[in-house]
């Protein structure tokens, strides 16, 4: 190609190539005519197929006659120098949308914009009769720079590449069924290898290009094009604001519009999409007035990591809700189908293929749907369900499989909605790909369809999946198996003991009987059946088993089961020539009969089995009774009766007929023929069927030989014990209960809910969903949507609130509840505590599990969201109930609120973790002082669980969040102070009491600043901060006083600093009223949790006033109480007190058990004060029974653990002098006891500052400072006298002194040394 190269006549000088395709070059030329640039698209070869240049001079064509600033403008048309065709089109300088999609989905207002003008581009197309088939990204053309996009606001978009379009009357240039287009691109009639699409084709492709500009993602996407085109033609996208959930809901809808399967629920036309979007474009505008700007397109195009989404302010407008009465419809509802997968690519005769299978499929009650690349798929139980359709998508693959040698075919089965064609992705993806290693052209057959046929026909387990082989004979089948194991049979040995002795009577006594087993389906017939032809098979005069299968299409056919019977038994294949099935039938009897019978029986027994007369070849007989039914009917009789007992003659005979309520009539009477025909023979008639077989055939059951036998549902012992062997001796007994519950006694629903269980996944399997639809879809359309409506309050409901959901006529939704009340779905609830008197539950939550599987997400969506309003406005208590409905109903922000109430209902109700996981459920999406309020939550639920770090990670981030001042901002304070406490962080205990007691509180607030202030009080006393606690003492009792109207719970927080003021200053009995009246305080609030921590304080003072036995039972009644809300911290500080008071009483084994478990709990729940004081007790106790080193060390590592709590500090001190005495070192003794002392003598007082003064003077004593002892022991027993002084009543006086042992050893000790 060199420089001077010119084209077209010479008018467009070649400058470069710009790019090249598969058949062609686009160049960049000079025109010679104007002076500017043009673009020239070349053909490769002078030599190009006729179709190719025909497609090459279209496209100039189409575009010479198309006017329009969207599209690409034409120039000139002609041939180079060679002869290869050229088109000359103006240069445009830019990228194609392709390109720009590489950065990451667009602006969507932006992107609304670019699609805006791509469709008045299509419209222009359109409006001259010409369809472009190849809508996609790469053929539009954006058109500028950065800098010029930016001052526009959008940018300029031209349609380009016109290759394969064609207008309305031209010809096909391909053959029918070939693949045109790009596939990620083709609308559904394009997908189907129609030949003849319209311009709404196009408008499909364009909202297939809107939906990925706007969210980056394609709404049809496989890693094989069969199964893009399968998802484009069956499958329904997520709707564009579940791809990207900030887009607003009328693009959703828009979007929605263009992809459309029906053409015709399409747009209209390209121009009414176009200004479709314009309006979107202006509700844009009008909606960011006043907010800041989005991202210009230029911006965007220069940083391509700013987040392309401009409309944040717009994204959140509420759209308003469809009323309630569009609800649930049953366009809306989803369901189990089988799909069957046929690929023909690889049949010698594809189109004689296809209509094999479309017949066949049409006998089967199939509906089919081609695409290209020769697939077709066929969907069974779309409208409504028998129950049988994975056995019609095997039964159809196997009839495909022999009539059309090549085809490779895949079933499966799996969810999709009612009167769409939607299937989902997975079932397409399954379908379309699924083939493991070593299927060869075998059927293949995903899990789902494998399980619900795989005891009917006969179906190999292999590495990835599943192969169908065939049907099943009357042989006995394999072991039943599940999950690889074999499975017993449980809960029918009364049946089978029942089933087997009759089969024994009826050989032994050459007696004919014919047993009619009955029972819903599932329940377990099959495997009784199973179980009783394995158990006479095994018998040394084995019998001929004769198998019989009813279907539910072929229910009522005239002698079907029979013929069903007749062809297993001669090993008849579909798709045989007939004299083949007719040798095989003679091959069956010939050994049987007498030659001259062999002719008559395999004529009749022919017309049995529905095996087709060989032209010219009937017999005479044959051909009469073909013009007579009754002779007919003789005939057929007669011929069965001798081949039967010709059989008899043999060998006992077992007959199995399954499914006999899809039977037919002339079988029933033929079988019943039989039995009495064959009374003196060894004939076992065993039938199985649902209950509805009494309607269909009332007559059987009244039959002179006929037993019928009803099975009832597994009872809960026996499907747990199946579960168990299954699942193995390690399973989780809860997991074993929730599986046997929800089967509900039916045997398939067991197995198939034990596969969920072992495969860990929850919610109903689609094997169940298929057999449970068939049963609601026999209630009606009404009833059905009415039980979607139900199933989204739960297993139980409110009729008011159904009604609500439904809408329209409510004395309609009562009557359909009415009925389905009378039909035993749902029942009336029997527990008027627990409902209102017209509250109505589901019988089985199976039934509920699939009438909410059932409904579509749209439905699930609205549905939620009106059952949350509903309850809301009804005055509905569970808040947690509501919240989560607003959660599933697509409205996080309006369960914020509820998810509040929920955790303090939680709270309240001591459920601990509860409060904790529903604060932070509503906490996801919170802020400000709603965020506040739950972290609040959540430090007082981490504080009665025990978890202080926790807590107060919470509590200060409350603190940060909540009104400075307000009642919670003194809760959450509260909760840091306890926090603090419990860690010992005395200075952060006094800066956060400084920020309670600096605030000016509101009336409404203060009673909560004196409840977070008075606690620090107490705390600061506990830790010898004698002086500071008395100013905070005095600060909180001043905010009390003249305030008369205080909140019971703050009233009892002083009466509760009181009591431990008193506590610490000596005066027992004063500490004893205290803590009586703030427990009754509490108590009257309903603060229960707290009232229980007053009953440990009262126990504590009982047990320093030596009323031993009072402090036992108070402290046991306060721990039952505590384990049972579950209170860790009290619970830790009850062991801690029961240890002191059980070592008083000489129990030293059991006190010992409490310290530890005191121990154990403080440091799980972080307490380190308990944890020390435990030691100390253990220490105390160890040195009781005389074990001094461990006594020593106990204390030594108390004295560690206590090292910020002075006063407990000096006991530890205390108690291991006296240890160290023991073990006669003295001086170190000395040296403890004297630092004990000094921290009592400084103030710093607690309870063991009794036993610190008696340990010191026994020190001193063992050291022979006997005066210096005498001193000591004569001020500690001073102490004892002034507190004993100050009780009051004699009687608590006297075991004040003689039963707390240091008081009287203290004692005893001044009289021993002559004080």
């Amino acid at each position: 190609m060199g420089a001077l190269e010119r084209v077209i006549g010479g008018r467009f000088e070649i400058l470069e190539r710009f790019g090249k395709g598969s058949f062609g070059e686009v160049l960049r030329a000079r025109d010679h005519a104007t002076g500017g640039l043009v673009a020239i698209k070349r053909l490769f070869d002078e030599d190009a197929s006729p179709e190719l240049r025909e497609r090459f001079h279209r496209e100039a064509r189409y575009l010479a006659c198309t006017t329009s600033p969207h599209v690409v403008r034409f120039v000139a048309e002609g041939m180079d120098r060679q002869g290869k065709p050229c088109i000359a089109l103006e240069w445009l300088e830019g990228t194609d949308l392709a390109r720009l999609l590489g950065r990451g989905p667009l602006p969507v207002e932006v992107a609304v914009e670019i699609t805006r003008r791509a469709a008045l581009g299509l419209h222009a197309l359109h409006e001259q009769g010409i369809v472009h088939r190849d809508v996609k990204p790469a053929n539009f053309f954006v058109v500028g720079d950065a800098a010029r996009l930016a001052d526009v606001g959008s940018p300029p978009v031209k349609l380009i590449d016109l290759g394969i379009a064609r207008a309305s009357g031209e010809r096909a240039l391909t053959e029918r069924g070939s693949r045109l287009g790009t596939p990620v691109y083709m609308s559904p009639e394009q997908a189907r290898g129609e030949e003849d699409v319209t311009a709404a084709s196009d408008l499909f492709s364009l909202g297939i290009v809107l939906y990925e500009l706007v969210s980056g993602k394609r709404p049809f996407s496989g890693d094989r094009t069969l199964i893009v085109l399968a998802k484009i033609v069956l499958h329904e996208p997520p709707s564009l604001d579940v791809a990207r959930p900030d887009v607003p809901a009328e693009l959703s809808a828009l979007v929605a519009r263009a992809l459309a399967k029906c053409p015709a629920e399409r747009f209209g036309s390209a121009l009414e999409m176009a200004r479709a979007l314009e309006r979107v474009s202006i509700e844009f505008a009008r909606r960011a007035r006043g907010s800041s700007p989005p991202p210009s397109w230029a911006e965007v195009q220069a940083d391509p990591s700013m987040p392309a989404s401009g409309l944040t302010p717009v994204l959140h407008v509420k759209v308003p809700p469809r009323p309630a009465s569009e609800l649930l419809s049953g366009r809306g509802e989803q369901r189990v189908i089988t799909a069957v997968f046929a690929d023909l690519s690889a049949a010698a005769d594809r189109t004689a293929g296809r209509l094999a299978l479309e017949l066949s499929a049409g006998e089967l009650g199939g509906v089919c749907h081609g695409t290209l690349g020769h697939q077709v798929i066929v969907v069974f139980g779309s409208a409504a369900s028998a129950g049988d359709e994975a056995l019609r998508g095997a039964r159809l693959a196997l009839s495909v499989r022999a009539r059309v040698p090549g085809a490779r075919i895949v079933v499966a089965t799996s969810r999709a909605r009612v009167g769409e064609t939607g299937l989902s992705a997975d079932v397409i993806e399954r379908g379309s790909g699924l083939r493991p290693s070593g299927a060869g052209e075998a059927i293949v057959l995903d899990a789902p369809t494998a399980r619900l046929v795989g005891a009917l026909l006969a179906v190999e387990e292999i590495h990835g999946g599943f192969l169908l082989r065939g049907e099943i004979g009357a042989e006995v089948p394999a072991y039943p198996r599940l999950l690889g194991r074999a499975t017993p049979t449980v809960g029918r040995d009364p049946e089978l003991a029942m089933l087997e002795t009759m089969y024994t009577s009826c050989v032994a006594e050459r007696a004919a009987r014919l047993v009619l087993v009955t029972g819903p389906a599932g329940v377990g017939k099959s495997r009784l059946r199973w179980e009783i032809s394995t158990r006479v098979a095994g018998r040394a005069e084995a019998p001929t088993i004769l198998l019989g299968r009813g279907e539910s299409l072929r229910a009522g056919s005239p002698y079907a089961m029979i013929a069903d019977l007749v062809r297993r038994a001669a090993g008849i294949v579909e798709g045989e020539a007939p004299e083949a099935q007719r040798r095989k039938i003679e091959a069956r009897i010939g050994p049987l009969v007498s030659p001259v019978d062999v002719g008559r029986l395999v004529d009749f027994l022919g017309e049995l089995g529905q095996v087709q007369a060989v032209p010219g070849a009937a017999s005479a007989a044959l051909r009469a009774a073909r013009s007579d039914p009754a002779l007919m009917g003789d005939a057929t009789r007669m011929a069965f009766e001798d081949w039967i007992a010709a059989e008899c003659a043999r060998a006992p005979v077992l007959i199995l007929l399954e499914d006999l309520h899809w039977g037919d009539l002339p079988t029933v009477k033929l079988v019943t023929s039989v039995v009495a025909a064959a009374r003196d023979m060894p004939l076992y008639v065993l039938a199985l069927a649902r209950p509805e077989v009494h309607v269909l055939f009332p007559s059987l059951a009244k039959e002179e030989r006929t037993t019928v036998m009803r099975v009832d549902a597994l009872r809960p012992e026996a499907c747990e014990r199946l579960a168990r062997a299954v699942l193995g001796a390690g399973a989780d007994p809860a997991v074993v209960r929730l599986v046997a519950e929800r089967a509900g006694g039916n045997a398939f629903y067991l197995e198939e809910m034990i596969r969920a269980a072992a495969e860990g996944k929850e919610g109903l399997p689609d094997s169940v969903l298929g057999l449970v639809q068939a049963r609601l879809d026999a209630l009606g359309r009404a009833s059905k949507r009415v039980l979607r409506a139900a199933s989204i309050f739960g297993e139980r409901f409110s009729p008011a609130g159904v009604r609500a959901l439904c809408g329209g006529d409510g004395a309609l939704v009562s009557d359909a509840l009415d009925e389905l009340v009378e039909r035993e779905v749902l029942i009336r609830c029997p527990d008027p505590a627990r409902a209102s008197r017209d509250d109505l539950a589901f019988r089985h939550a199976l039934v509920r599990e699939a009438a909410y599987a059932m409904l579509s997400p749209e439905d699930l969506t609205r549905g939620h969201k009106l059952a949350a309003e509903w309850l809301g406005a009804s005055g509905e208590t569970d808040a947690a109930l509501v919240a989560t409905h607003f959660e599933r109903g697509g409205e996080p922000e309006l369960a914020i609120g509820w998810w509040l109430r929920a955790a303090e209902q939680a709270l309240v109700g001591n459920d601990f973790d509860a409060a904790i996981e529903r604060a932070e459920l509503g906490a996801r999406r919170a802020e400000g002082e709603v965020l506040g309020s739950l972290r609040l939550v959540q430090a007082e639920a981490s504080r009665w669980r025990g978890d202080a770090e926790r807590g107060s990670s919470w509590a200060r981030e409350a603190v940060a969040l909540l009104p400075r001042g307000s009642s919670a901002y003194f809760r959450a304070i509260g909760e840091i102070v306890s926090s603090a406490g419990r860690r010992a962080a005395w200075d952060e205990v006094e800066r956060w009491l400084d920020e309670a007691l600096a605030l000016e509180a509101s009336h409404e607030a203060r009673s909560a600043q004196i409840a977070c202030v008075c606690p620090g009080a107490t705390l600061l006393l506990q830790a010898g901060r004698t002086e500071r606690a008395a100013r905070v003492s005095e600060r909180a009792l001043s905010l009390a006083s003249g305030v008369r109207d205080l909140e019971p719970y703050a009233v009892g927080r002083i009466g509760q600093l009181r009591a431990f003021r008193a506590l610490h200053e000596g005066d027992l009995s004063g500490a004893r009223r205290g803590y009586v009246r703030s427990m009754a305080l509490f108590e009257s609030a309903g603060h229960v949790r707290q009232a229980c921590v007053e009953r440990i304080n009262l126990g504590h003072v009982c047990a320093e006033l030596g009323d031993l036995d009072r402090a036992e039972e108070v402290l046991s009644t306060c721990l039952s109480a505590a384990q049972r809300m579950r209170l860790g911290t009290v619970e830790a500080a009850c062991h801690l007190n029961l240890a002191r008071v059980l070592s008083e009483r000489g129990r030293l084994a059991d006190a010992s058990i409490a310290a530890a478990r005191a121990e154990e709990q403080g440091r799980a729940h972080g307490g380190h004060r308990i944890v020390g004081a435990a030691e100390v007790h253990r220490s105390g106790i160890a040195y009781r029974r005389g074990d001094f080193v461990e006594a020593e060390a106990l204390s030594r590592k108390a004295e560690a653990t206590l090292s910020n709590v002075p006063p407990l500090r000096a006991g530890a001190m205390a108690s291991r002098a006296r240890a160290l005495v023991a073990l006669g070192r003295v001086e170190e003794a000395l040296v403890e006891a004297r630092r004990a002392n000094a921290i009592v003598e400084s103030g710093k007082h607690e309870t063991l500052d009794k036993l610190v003064r008696l340990v010191h003077a026994e020190v001193l004593w063992a050291a022979g400072a006997k005066e210096e002892a005498r001193a000591a022991i004569e001020k500690a027993r001073a102490e004892i006298l002034r507190s004993a002084d100050r009780i009051g009543e004699p009687e608590l006086c006297r075991s004040f002194l003689e039963n707390v042992e240091v008081h009287a050893r203290t004692i005893a000790l001044v009289a021993a040394w002559a004080v």
